[in-house]
């Protein structure tokens, strides 16, 4: 493909599945442009922006996942312990 000559792109693997609907929606594209006689060397440019797109999209996701573990982890540090003062000593370690 001709993303691999770009260092700076970020290349997140697809299933197969993935690859076939996302080769799918290009043809689509492509068809459509041919239809209305217009330029189809412009569909390198869009491929570039779904790239950049759902390249955009997994990181906001990480940082969603980010804040998600952060939110949980200060309601688990802001509860109090529960202290049971007549349980054996080794059941409170």
């Amino acid at each position: 493909m001709f993303f691999s000559r770009r260092e700076h792109y970020y290349r997140i693997p697809l299933t197969r599945r993935e690859h076939r609907i996302f080769l799918a929606a290009m043809i689509l594209f492509r068809n459509k442009v041919i239809e209305l006689d217009g330029p189809t060397e412009d569909i390198d440019g869009v491929i570039l922006k779904l790239s950049k797109l759902r390249s955009y999209a997994g990181v906001c996701l990480e940082g969603a996942i980010i804040v998600l573990a952060c939110i949980i982890f200060s309601v688990f540090a802001g509860t109090q312990p529960q202290i049971d003062p007549d349980a054996a000593a080794a059941t409170m370690v």
